[in-house]
Formats: C-alpha cells, structure tokens, sequence
C-alpha cells in the first residue's frame, strides 16, 4: 500500500512539473514577442495551475498577473508592465 501511494506521488510530483515547464515555456515565448502585452490563459486551467503563473510572474519583475471571475468562470491574465 505504501509503495502504491509512493508512485502517485512521484507521479504528481512529476505531474507538477511537467505543468510548470509548459506554463514557463508559454510565459517565455510570450515575453519574447514584442508584439504581445497580455497572455491571456483559457478557462480550463486549474486553480493550481493559476498559482504556478502567478509565482511564475512574481519572479520576473517585467510581468504582473491577474485572475478573475468565479468558479469555472475564473481566468487568468499576464500582462507586461
């Protein structure tokens, strides 16, 4: 049983990552483009994959990100300052 809970967390874990790299990768391509101002993220994305931005954005000191809406409704947006 320990060995079953071991391998989804390593598997989340690696899950997590994986998610990090794409969003990264996204914001990236996104402050390369000098003709773009604002990355707007789908619906779809989770609530965890919003937090992933938005540290994302707090460590580069040229972006500033923002969520809204409510419930599925809840998006998010990074623009360039």
């Amino acid at each position: 049983m320990r060995a079953r809970a071991a391998r989804s967390s390593q598997r989340s874990r690696r899950s997590e990552e994986e998610a990090r790299r794409e969003l990264q990768l996204k914001i990236e391509a996104f402050l390369a483009d000098d003709a773009r101002t604002e990355l707007a993220f789908p619906r779809s994305l989770s609530s965890f994959d919003r937090l992933i931005v938005h540290r994302i954005c707090e460590g580069e000191p040229s972006l500033s990100s923002a969520s809204s809406g409510q419930g599925r409704s809840r998006r998010i947006v990074v623009s360039k300052k």
